[in-house]
């Protein structure tokens, strides 16, 4: 698989997955982020390496539940289902400074509190880091099912990046452009813009990269 390709990654921040959840773990900043999740049994953790630097996301000796997603570089993710129930410390083996905790509850009848509600209108966020220079998170969130197009722009107006996920369900969604084309290759620095089209629901947001 092209590099460019391993970028387009979807991110199912609060999906169902049969009864389950796919909860997003940006690793960016030497951090990972956000910090102590709290997830249900059975929900899977996807955990996305945005920095410019390999890291990895390894559970604490003598866990309860381990693993290890071996070597993440730039732009590359890993997710794992957990099942058992507990507080799971974790770290990063090559910057052992970076540490967080996994807190797996069991289900007890509707979800609410811990877990976000579906979103209840469109919504695409503003991408994060912005400026970015090596790549970026763009989110949004759908109230309902429909076909989503999420493009890129240069400041010239000319389609930079496309992505065509498709018919996607109501929920929250992430991708990571890595500044690249269509093609794969580097794109300058500068201002470009970013537009999401779900349904008859447009809306532009601008972003900075700085090589």
């Amino acid at each position: 698989m092209n590099r460019y390709l391993m970028t387009m990654i979807l991110c199912l921040g609060i999906a169902a997955v049969g009864q389950a959840t796919i909860h997003s773990i940006s690793i960016v900043g030497f951090a990972f982020s956000p910090p102590n999740t709290i997830i249900f049994q059975g929900d899977t953790v996807r955990w996305t390496n945005l920095d410019g630097v390999a890291h990895t996301s390894t559970s604490d000796p003598g866990s309860t539940d381990p693993w290890d997603s071996g070597t993440l570089n730039p732009a590359q993710s890993f997710q794992r289902q957990f099942n058992v129930l507990g507080s799971l410390p974790y770290h990063c083996t090559p910057h052992p400074f970076m540490q967080d905790t996994l807190k797996v509850e069991q289900i007890t009848g509707v979800r609410n509190g811990g877990d976000s509600p579906l979103p209840k209108k469109f919504n695409l966020q503003q991408n994060y880091p912005n400026p970015f220079n090596a790549s970026t998170l763009i989110s949004y969130e759908l109230p309902r099912t429909g076909e989503v197009i999420l493009t890129i722009y240069n400041v010239l107006g000319k389609k930079v990046r496309i992505y065509q996920p498709g018919r996607q369900s109501a929920g929250s969604y992430s991708i990571i452009w890595e500044g690249r084309n269509q093609e794969g290759s580097p794109v300058g620095s500068g201002i470009y813009f970013y537009r999401l089209k779900a349904g008859d629901f447009n809306q532009v947001r601008k972003m900075t990269f700085i090589k």
